[in-house]
């Protein structure tokens, strides 16, 4: 059992354990979980890939490119996107040039995946001051204006790309999220929305990418779509509410990397994909707050419980409560 994937120990705890996960000559295929684990594996790779295999090994530099956030609106300028008007701030010196941005709400994100916060939304630029303070080593900062809207404004696209071919995909519509249209997905369902997946391939398409990506959208008052966010060399949490609505990302991404034929898959909107480790309370959430028609009749998919597979939600479970009690007397 490994108990560290984080920085370097993720490529060492590879490197020492390939020998017991697979057969002589045998290089099983990687599946990173969030971007920390996407960079250092794309750093990596010159010792890795002789034992493993990955579906982007072709693509680090984009890799690399795309996962520094900094560079997003020249992206989405060139695949002619909307992208909010953004200001990199490196030091406290740097935010007065963000009185060129309208708005009585900002956001705030670091330019680097998986920093010490994700995002913050402010009303001033005093808040984003003591931003920097508390969190200099996440710096630099992504400041844009708040783009008004609940969690059902943000939609998302996922493909699985085969050298800037679509061979799959999938568009989904977040119901909620932690903290509200600010954080990680807490539930959502299928959308089946052509125009999400357009806009998805706009995005990517300079790149001729291979492997899973997804995109972020945000629906403005007007009906206009905004980049949030691209998710580049892995699935996003979500991926288990692709799966229970027909289009299993995981195993296309594995079938075509054995070189198997990825059968047809098709897209259906029965299940709510609900993420009850973060949120325990979150079933009941989704009724108080009015979203019957968007679960009405759809039956509900958990994060980690399986009646076939009960030890992740037992594990799960158990984390849930060992926090909760921590948090009673801190």
């Amino acid at each position: 059992m490994v108990n560290d994937l984080t920085g370097n120990r993720l490529v060492e705890n590879l490197l020492a354990n390939h020998s017991s996960i697979a057969k002589p000559n045998e290089r099983p295929i990687l599946f990173p979980a969030n971007d920390n684990m996407v960079k250092t594996i794309n750093d990596n790779w010159e010792r890795l890939r002789d034992l493993y295999r990955i579906s982007w090994s072709e693509d680090r530099e984009a890799i690399r490119t795309l996962l520094d956030k900094s560079h997003l609106a020249e992206y989405c300028s060139r695949a002619g996107l909307n992208y909010p008007v953004s200001m990199v701030v490196s030091a406290a010196d740097d935010i007065k040039t963000l009185k060129n941005i309208s708005g009585n709400f900002f956001i705030v994100k670091p330019a680097s995946p998986l920093s010490s916060f994700k995002v913050r939304k402010v009303s001033s630029l005093k808040e984003i001051e003591e931003l920097i303070a508390r969190h200099a080593d996440a710096l630099p900062f992504i400041v844009q204006p708040w783009i008004d809207g609940p969690d059902t404004n943000i939609f998302f696209g996922a493909v699985y790309y085969s050298e800037g071919k679509p061979l799959r995909s999938y568009t989904g519509q977040k119901l909620m999220s932690h903290p509200p249209a600010l954080g990680q997905t807490t539930a959502a369902v299928s959308s089946n929305r052509q125009d999400i997946l357009e806009l998805t391939h706009k995005f990517f398409s300079g790149f001729k990418l291979s492997g899973p990506v997804s995109l972020e959208l945000k629906m403005d008052a007007e009906g206009n779509f905004w980049v949030i966010e691209p998710t580049i060399g892995r699935s996003d949490f979500w991926v288990g509410c692709c799966v229970q609505n027909g289009v299993n990302l995981p195993a296309i991404e594995y079938l075509h990397q054995v070189g198997h034929e990825i059968p047809e898959y098709k897209q259906t909107n029965r299940r709510v994909w609900v993420d009850s480790a973060k949120d325990p309370l979150i079933s009941i959430k989704l009724l108080k707050l009015g979203h019957l028609k968007y679960t009405a009749w759809k039956l509900p998919m958990f994060s980690y419980f399986d009646i076939y597979d009960l030890k992740p939600s037992l594990v799960s479970l158990r984390a849930l409560v060992k926090r909760k009690v921590l948090g009673l007397f801190s």
